[in-house]
């Protein structure tokens, strides 16, 4: 049967989609486990370090809102096609790298670029393959991630572990060879992929800047997006950088096993949001997660207590982690057809955003000092409660914006 094989395809696309884009999220996701290794090895100090992330904000802000457009405008298969020839080739890039650490942050730039058509693609391939559930599988598909996410730095925790008992594993084969291997994956799957069209994908129309405009309301839930990226993407770089540092007597629980329990925890956040109703909660999990989630970290920061510290980092992760696929199904209700568009719009916002934000903790930090770094990382953690004030006053300025749940 036509119809049965064409839902055969989507189904496989969407596995390509999803499983690759966990794959090519291995360098945002392991670096900042290796944190001081990582330092020591390249020879940087706290500002180099926060420029080494910030160059994924550039790369992302370069292409960001072409990207939507060429998504609406060719479709999301075709993107993801050569997305997947860009990342594997960036990841060989990073693996030759050695300990020029200009040329690792210059191959996670050039990632960066790639992973922000992959995702703005994958975001778009999702919505279109199973119309009537946007929230459901942006949910799953972040699931997914979530769980590689919790592997990954407990697996570079491991490796670092090995690296220091046998002399003959240096910290350079285990900070570079994972690149090569993921690239090889990449540059495979990117066959997998079938020409077939999506049926609610718009017909091919030249590229238009005035794409980019969007409707103040769908607008301002790009804007919150971002708010809650940004904070998430700068916590994730820095947060393992202050378990380790000298504001704390020891280092009891090693940091990238602190970023695995924080993935699982969105794992298990995301997975639940995938059981959910489509048109349940869609107003209570763009208020209530941001400011119960902020709350709990802002008061494991402000305890100064390792153990209440990353209490705090975890359970908030748990809490806030729901309200990201929520904010994303709210802005595909607002217009599907342009959700590309609206995607990379928050892609472009949120990379320029977390460009100033990582490079502006890294000063402060630098200023402060280890033992006060505490008070650089108030800034990122405030982003939550921030991120539901707005959401709060978006609702109240659209009341039929977003149906209210049963």
């Amino acid at each position: 049967m036509p119809g049965e094989k064409r839902s055969h395809q989507r189904t496989v696309g969407a596995a390509v989609t999803i499983a690759a884009g966990a794959l090519a999220s291995y360098g945002a996701c392991a670096l900042p486990a290796f944190q001081k290794h990582l330092q020591s090895y390249l020879a940087i100090d706290d500002r180099a370090y926060g420029f080494l992330f910030s160059t994924w904000g550039l790369g992302t802000a370069a292409t960001a809102l072409v990207a939507g457009v060429l998504v609406d405008r060719k479709g999301p298969v075709r993107i993801l096609r050569g997305a997947l020839l860009g990342l594997g080739l960036a990841m060989l890039l990073m693996a030759a790298s050695g300990r020029l650490w200009l040329l690792l942050a210059g191959g996670l730039g050039v990632m960066a670029l790639f992973q922000t058509f992959f995702s703005t693609a994958a975001n778009v391939y999702l919505v279109r393959a199973f119309p009537g559930r946007p929230r459901r599988m942006l949910s799953l598909n972040l699931a997914v991630t979530s769980g590689v996410a919790v592997i990954l730095p407990a697996l570079a925790a491991a490796l670092l572990n090995v690296s220091q008992r046998m002399p003959q594993v240096s910290f350079g084969l285990i900070l570079h060879a994972p690149f090569g291997l993921i690239a090889c994956a990449l540059l495979l799957a990117r066959f997998l992929y079938r020409r077939e069209p999506l049926a609610a994908a718009a017909p091919p129309q030249a590229f238009g800047w005035r794409d980019l405009m969007l409707p103040r309301p769908t607008l301002a839930l790009v804007l919150l997006t971002s708010v809650h990226a940004v904070a998430d993407s700068t916590l994730y770089v820095w947060m393992p950088r202050y378990l380790g540092s000298a504001a704390f007597p020891s280092c009891p629980i090693a940091p990238g096993l602190v970023l695995s329990a924080c993935s699982l925890a969105y794992l298990v956040s995301r997975s639940a949001m995938v059981l959910v109703p489509e048109h349940r909660g869609r107003r209570a999990f763009l208020v209530a997660p941001g400011m119960l989630g902020g709350a709990a970290l802002l008061a494991g920061i402000l305890s100064r207590s390792f153990f209440v510290t990353v209490a705090g980092y975890v359970l908030g992760s748990l809490i806030w982690s729901a309200e990201y696929p929520a904010i994303l199904g709210a802005i595909a209700d607002q217009d599907s057809r342009r959700f590309g568009t609206a995607s990379a719009v928050v892609s472009f916002v949120t990379a320029i955003g977390t460009f100033l934000m990582l490079n502006g903790v890294g000063l402060l930090v630098g200023g402060l000092g280890e033992v006060q770094m505490w008070k650089a990382l108030l800034i990122p953690a405030a982003g939550f409660p921030l991120f539901s004030l707005g959401a709060t006053l978006w609702l109240a300025a659209h009341r039929d914006g977003i149906p209210r749940g049963e």
